[in-house]
């Protein structure tokens, strides 16, 4: 025996392990902190045929979303509780059973924002985007032009929600490393044939040798996971952000207000085109 060293009995050794059985599942002392990337998009994938029914949608697609902290996302649901009740709830409108709050939407005054004057949907956007910049958290965006980018043929067309959604998972997984941290991401609308072309397409890029993969993506846990915007309400905060981001190029930068109140809570804004967190592909 060794000076110093108390001969515990074993059954003192089995209530020890008992307790600390019991601690761990008490207070969670072996979870591992998450990061949570909530993603939505803006636009469509094809190509409008009609030059002069060109809108928003026609040139650019856009994803990009929120990095937040798991410990931080209640602040969201708070924020979101808060903003139906002070601009629907107290004005006597009865939402629509799944309703989401929708900036595009919003903007053009759709049912139910047509009980809203265009001064309360300025101020429900303005409570929203405040709840954005108040709360520890990232931003991370990818735009893309159809048109210049990826009707060419050569050498592979990306299906452009895959392309963008790669370039948002590439800032996340940086993110990730300077922290230290793992994470997962969840987006918005991944139905099943939409994960099944996004997957194809990843592949079909890695298999391209000039194509530029800046990671490996190894500090986000598992598959993207489709979202429920309904009961995650940081995804209906993550449409607040896609949008503007959209209008921003699709107008040459020229519509850029809100684009502007929330670029400093972009990830990395002064990293080069590899890293920036709001990057865009003329």
């Amino acid at each position: 025996m060794q000076l110093g060293q108390i001969p515990f009995p074993p059954t003192i050794f089995r209530v020890l392990t008992r307790l600390q059985i019991v601690l761990l599942k008490r207070y969670n002392f072996n979870k591992i902190e998450l990061y949570h990337l909530y993603l939505d998009e803006s636009g469509v994938e094809g190509l409008s045929s009609n030059p002069s029914q060109k809108s928003a949608d026609d040139d650019w697609f856009t994803s990009g979303g929120i990095i937040v902290n798991e410990n931080n996302i209640g602040e969201f649901e708070t924020s979101h509780s808060e903003i139906i009740s002070e601009f629907f709830t107290k004005r006597g409108v009865t939402l629509p059973e799944g309703f989401k709050l929708h900036y595009r939407e919003a903007r053009q005054r759709q049912y139910p924002y047509d009980h809203l004057s265009e001064k309360e949907i300025g101020e429900l956007a303005s409570t929203v985007f405040n709840t954005i910049k108040k709360i520890d958290c990232k931003l991370v965006s990818a735009s893309i032009n159809k048109r210049t980018h990826c009707s060419k043929p050569y050498p592979y067309t990306a299906n452009v929600r895959a392309y963008s959604l790669l370039l948002c998972l590439e800032r996340f997984q940086y993110f990730l490393e300077e922290n230290n941290k793992e994470g997962i991401g969840i987006y918005e609308r991944l139905t099943r044939s939409m994960r099944n072309n996004i997957e194809t397409d990843l592949q079909n890029l890695r298999r391209l040798t000039k194509f530029p993969f800046f990671t490996n993506l190894d500090k986000i846990k598992g598959k993207i996971r489709n979202g429920e915007p309904v009961k995650e309400k940081v995804l209906q905060f993550a449409d607040f952000v896609v949008y503007p981001t959209h209008l921003l190029f699709y107008t040459n930068r020229k519509c850029s207000n809100r684009f502007t109140e929330i670029h400093y809570k972009y990830y990395n804004t002064k990293g080069n085109w590899k890293t920036n967190g709001c990057v865009y592909i003329q």
